[in-house]
């Protein structure tokens, strides 16, 4: 796909890369940047030449596994492979903060993002509210990120005054209660329920999340109009996304909806829709490479039974340390996982000339054996759909 999109008779296009407005023979800009020519067009690298390696963010990222009970029974789950109910004891959270403090006096770094998990992650209250009692006692600065379905409780988690994202799942009832199962409860309705009660601080952040499958992608629009309430206050995006097939669920469930019909209805369904109602949905924009989570020295996951493993794409059974062995020694981890930890996608064979390299950031290690080139396309895509719905009025 071709990242210069014209607008006005092409007498003005947009760099769907960059933000960037150009007129046509001219180097004035209606921008949104102050950068750039229009010469550079054609220049698929742009954006590229600045970086020789990935940067390492001023954040560590670790993700804890509070507990893998759940109070639900999602047909299409993850981890449906593996049900137990295995729950993070104090000790271990204990050994995690020692962690985590020591992490961010080796690395230099002056922050931490902690994502919780599950199963159903607010099921370890009492563990949740120690883990933030030890940040708030050791001065850590902290910002979490939680994914949860949204059924139990939250207010106590936001009154406890942590900047936050929480993601919420949910689609219309009949959808919504036939694959997310509560013992035969309506939970969508409870869950809507319990969203529109909320209260957040400004730097507190809920998403809905709407998990898209063959036979649900056509009501969006109508999931948009169910939870219009709710919009902005509290919630503040829709996010949708294309629901995984597991081998292990494909006797209850199987989405038959492929990676490119999911883009092409985000482009001309569910970007519109959300535009046309109101919603929020931002360009994308360039930052420049940066490690993730798996890469990043120091940063990791930590397991509810004290394993580590660096990031939600390596399983349990793949771990190599234990969260006792990192609270005593904090290299163990960039030791043990040294063949990830110290190489760098952004230098990645294969990835230097490919065009998507910008968009993906180079081939992370749990894409070692295959690459998604298509992410360019996409990303390209929704930003066209969003220029379209937000500039027809303006030019």
């Amino acid at each position: 796909m071709d990242r210069l999109h014209y607008l006005d008779s092409e007498k003005v296009a947009l760099d769907l890369l960059t933000g960037q407005l150009f007129v046509k023979d001219s180097e004035n800009k209606y921008g949104f940047t102050e950068t750039g020519t229009w010469e550079t067009r054609n220049d698929s690298r742009i954006n590229c030449s600045a970086y020789t390696e990935s940067t390492n963010d001023d954040t560590l990222t670790f993700t804890i596994e509070t507990t893998r009970d759940c109070n639900f029974a999602c047909t299409y789950c993850y981890q449906n492979d593996r049900k137990t109910k295995e729950r993070i004891s104090v000790h271990t959270v204990k050994l995690t903060l020692d962690y985590i403090e020591n992490a961010l006096s080796a690395s230099g770094k002056s922050s931490v993002i902690i994502r919780l998990i599950g199963g159903e992650p607010l099921l370890a209250k009492d563990e949740i509210l120690y883990l933030m009692g030890g940040l708030k006692a050791r001065r850590i600065n902290a910002e979490f990120h939680v994914d949860t379905n949204g059924r139990l409780p939250m207010q106590w988690f936001l009154d406890e005054g942590f900047p936050c994202e929480l993601i919420v799942c949910l689609s219309l009832p009949a959808d919504h209660n036939r694959l997310r199962y509560s013992a035969g409860h309506d939970s969508a309705t409870a869950i809507y329920n319990n969203l529109s009660s909320l209260t957040l601080k400004d730097d507190q952040f809920l998403f809905v999340g709407y998990n898209v499958h063959d036979q649900n992608m056509h009501d969006f629009p109508r999931f948009l109009d169910w939870i219009e309430p709710l919009r902005h206050n509290p919630v503040k995006r829709v996010i949708a996304t294309n629901i995984d097939n597991y081998s292990f669920n494909l006797q209850d469930f199987e989405n038959c909806l492929s990676d490119i019909e999911f883009s092409e209805w985000q482009t001309n369904i569910a970007i519109p829709a959300l535009i046309e109602r109101g919603w929020n949905v931002p360009f994308n924009r360039i930052v420049g490479p940066s490690l993730c989570q798996g890469r990043q020295p120091y940063s990791c996951k930590i397991y509810a039974g004290g394993q580590v493993t660096i990031c939600d794409a390596m399983q349990i059974e793949d771990s190599r340390l234990m969260i006792a062995e990192l609270s005593i020694d904090v290299e163990r981890v960039n030791e043990a996982y040294g063949d990830i930890k110290f190489s760098d996608p952004w230098k990645a064979p294969g990835c230097q000339e490919c065009p998507s390299r910008i968009v993906c950031f180079g081939r992370k290690w749990c894409e070692r054996d295959s690459c998604t080139p298509g992410k360019y396309n996409d990303f390209l895509n929704s930003n066209r759909a969003v220029i379209q719905a937000k500039i027809k009025d303006t030019l």
